[in-house]
């Protein structure tokens, strides 16, 4: 369930990410918020990338993790790769994130 928060006379939502929440579908988000980091971004792709370029410069040694381990319950695709592909941005040298996430 979402929370309602009225800024500057426009709604937005506080979104628990931990559960696919269907509502999120055919939206764009607005600003992202976690602990000290605030990303403000109109374009999913875009705010995905930025995430995962902060996550990665902050924890780098967990680079490993993130190829092998990382996956949603809802989606059967790769979330990140050494190899570039169709709507992977690149968050380093070697690493891409996989952009097309429902």
């Amino acid at each position: 369930m979402s929370t309602l928060i009225v800024e500057n006379y426009t709604r937005y939502y506080l979104e628990d990410l931990s559960q696919r929440d269907f509502h999120l579908e055919f939206t764009s988000p607005f600003r992202f918020i976690w602990g000290e980091l605030v990303i403000e971004e109109n374009n999913w792709g875009w705010l995905i990338q930025k995430l995962s370029q902060y996550l990665y410069d902050k924890y780098p040694q967990r680079k490993d993790e993130l190829l092998n381990n990382f996956k949603t319950d809802w989606s059967k695709q790769k979330m990140f790769s050494t190899e570039k592909g169709t709507n992977f941005k690149s968050i380093a040298d070697d690493l891409y994130v996989n952009c097309n996430q429902t």
